[in-house]
């Protein structure tokens, strides 16, 4: 990875926030990855990139309704069709621990973003990684990651039912009622 400043990705993320601005949709929805590379050491803070995500967010048009979407519960640095491909009798073997999962302080960021915007937060953790042992790489007979930290097409699609549910009660919520704690 390059140790300088990403300039791509703000010119495009200033491009998209000119054509929100320039026609607001009624909804916009926001996440990101806990896991991002820094170029600068002192940009690395949990609050400091929490703020970073708000400034951004406080660009976005004040008629539109923010939702942010947590990052999910992942198994960063776990190849799971590897794992899979070496564990053919049992996936159960491929789980992977919730210390890994919720690791690089899971939430806290959208936390920072979601209490100085206003915005609505859907929370995808228990569909994915539900109760309280292990979490599953292989649910409802879907493979669940393609990769360390991609959730599949398959999977995705089985959550539509839970992140629709879960939009709604953004959508419906009073905006200028305080955020539910984390």
């Amino acid at each position: 990875m390059a140790k300088r400043g990403y300039g791509e990705c703000a010119t495009w993320n200033d491009l998209v926030v000119q054509r929100l601005n320039a026609s607001p949709p009624n909804l916009v929805i926001v996440t990101m990855s806990r896991w991002i590379q820094n170029a600068y050491a002192s940009d690395g803070s949990v609050t400091a990139e929490g703020n970073a995500m708000a400034a951004e967010m406080a660009k976005l048009p004040a008629a539109s309704r923010l939702m942010m979407i947590q990052d999910i519960p992942e198994p960063q640095g776990h190849n799971v069709p590897d794992c899979l491909s070496w564990h053919l009798s049992d996936y159960r073997a491929c789980a992977y621990s919730r210390s890994i999962a919720f690791g690089s302080d899971m939430g806290a960021r959208e936390a920072i973003a979601v209490r100085a915007t206003g915005a609505g937060l859907v929370d995808l953790t228990e569909a994915i990684c539900p109760g309280t042992g292990d979490c599953p790489v292989v649910m409802n007979g879907m493979i669940m990651f393609r990769d360390g930290h991609h959730l599949t097409a398959t999977f995705s699609a089985s959550l539509g039912a839970v992140l629709d549910e879960m939009t709604v009660a953004v959508l419906l919520a009073d905006r200028t009622s305080t955020p539910p704690p984390m």
